[in-house]
């Protein structure tokens, strides 16, 4: 009977343990919640416009989206609640599709739920200062989403601060990666190249925006020109839900495309870099202005910036990292950018250099120098598709396989090609940057630009893609 008693006792201590754990770590999810999930900025707008359909074009006040040779097309305009809106709006159902791709990636890479609502606690944590680093008319932005778009998955938090988050995911992914030793991701290649390097002499920018982010980034990536009450109209490729960017150009002909870096600078929070780039599009009509905006901005995980100005006809690299800033210049009359530092503000970093040891960068930005250097005089739009498009060494690229070091590792999302001082941007169509590449021009965003369709790639019409595809079926 004692034994029974004591024993009884026990269980109910440690059951009195177990409740209190409970409603500790509940009510710590719930005060976590309360102290650091930010407010929505205070405004309503009146009257916003209604979804109309006229065709295949989707109208909402003066904005409009429409499909254009298997690419979504979109036009924003009016003040920032309205283009926050009016985007969600059209592209509620997409937004739905990419979300719920987005969360089901993240489930499939960490599939327990517990260490999941860790990562949610510890990004609501981490970003519960983000509102202090975003200009006012990006959360009218966002904010405007968050009323415009239908909200499917509540359970993860607030709209808005989801939206304010996902702005923020590529700083915090390379955040997080930074901090674990020795570990390499697929990076992103770009290049310039101007004068007597190309053909007609015009300034040519292209990148491949190389991200695992599921298939619907690739299947419906999205090119959209902003034109805001303030600053300059832009063109930017990217997703639904997205205002910050990536990849653009802007109507004074300034390009500018981000490549993720690594260095031992951090800050706890800052600026987005999507956004960094949107304030070079929206208010930069030289290298200098761009240049200009990029030192001001208080970032928190490494990046460069690859800038190009169609008037001067020259492109630079700035290489930026929380504490520090290079800028690099060209030798001649073309450049390269990969996912590692050279200016000497950044080159001899620790993290920089071990990145350059156990990654693809080194790799990536010497075989992208080859591909240019040899293009001397004769550089257009179309050998700089192949340029992007390249698989690795010969023997791969006229194979069925891929090199996981190359610069197309076939995971891209997106691929541009700029002529800046035309101000025409070519965009891939998928599979990754296989497809056609169609033409838009900043000048004119909803006419026909005229120029050529740069034709697919060989690899994705002869059949040696969907042998790829076979054996990447099989391994799985």
């Amino acid at each position: 009977m004692k034994f029974l008693k004591k024993s009884s006792k026990f269980f109910f201590r440690l059951g009195l343990i177990c409740l209190a754990l409970v409603v500790l770590t509940v009510g710590g999810y719930f005060l976590i919640d309360g102290v650091c999930l930010p407010s929505e900025p205070n405004f309503e707008e009146a009257n916003p416009p209604v979804l109309k359909q006229s065709g295949g074009t989707l109208y909402c006040g003066k904005s409009w989206l429409t499909q254009r040779d298997g690419i979504w097309q979109m036009y924003l305009e009016g003040d920032p609640f309205l283009i926050g809106y009016t985007s969600a709006r059209m592209t509620n159902g997409l937004m739905r599709s990419f979300e719920g791709d987005f969360i089901g990636i993240i489930n499939q890479k960490i599939p327990s739920v517990v260490l999941r609502k860790l990562l949610r606690e510890y990004i609501v944590i981490r970003l519960r200062h983000l509102p202090d680093f975003i200009d006012d008319e990006n959360k009218l932005e966002l904010l405007g989403m968050s009323r415009g778009f239908t909200d499917t998955h509540p359970e993860i938090g607030p709209l808005y601060d989801r939206l304010e988050d996902y702005h923020a995911a590529h700083d915090v992914s390379h955040f997080i990666l930074d901090l674990l030793p020795g570990v390499s991701w697929n990076g992103c290649t770009a290049f310039a190249a101007w004068g007597a390097h190309t053909s007609n002499g015009h300034l040519l920018a292209g990148r491949n925006f190389d991200f695992d982010g599921g298939p619907d980034f690739d299947k419906d990536k999205m090119v959209i020109f902003f034109k805001p009450e303030k600053g300059y109209g832009f063109i930017s490729v990217s997703w639904p839900g997205m205002v910050g960017v990536v990849s653009g150009m802007n109507e004074k002909h300034i390009y500018v495309s981000i490549n993720a870096g690594s260095s031992q600078d951090n800050r706890n929070v800052g600026t987005p870099s999507c956004f960094v780039a949107r304030k070079v599009l929206q208010y930069a009509s030289s290298i200098d202005e761009a240049v200009s905006i990029i030192a001001k901005e208080q970032v928190f995980v490494s990046d460069s910036f690859l800038i190009a100005d169609g008037n001067s006809g020259t492109a630079v690299v700035v290489e930026k990292s929380p504490k520090r800033m290079g800028v690099r210049q060209a030798r001649g009359d073309w450049l390269v950018c990969a996912n590692h530092y050279l200016a000497p503000a950044l080159a001899q970093d620790p993290k920089n250099l071990s990145f350059m040891k156990n990654s693809s960068t080194v790799n990536r930005q010497k075989r992208m120098e080859e591909l240019v250097s040899g293009a001397a005089g004769k550089m257009d739009i179309f050998s700089a598709a192949a340029m992007l498009r390249d698989r690795g060494s010969d023997q791969v690229n006229e194979g069925g396989g891929v090199d996981p070091q190359a610069i197309n590792s076939l995971i891209a999302t997106h691929s541009v090609i700029g002529d800046v001082t035309e101000g025409i941007l070519w965009v891939s169509t998928g599979p990754h940057q296989l497809g056609e590449y169609v033409p838009f021009n900043v000048k004119d965003f909803g006419a026909e630009t005229h120029q050529p369709l740069i034709p697919a790639d060989p690899f994705l019409l002869d059949g040696r893609y969907d042998r790829y595809m076979q054996n990447v079926k099989r391994t799985e």
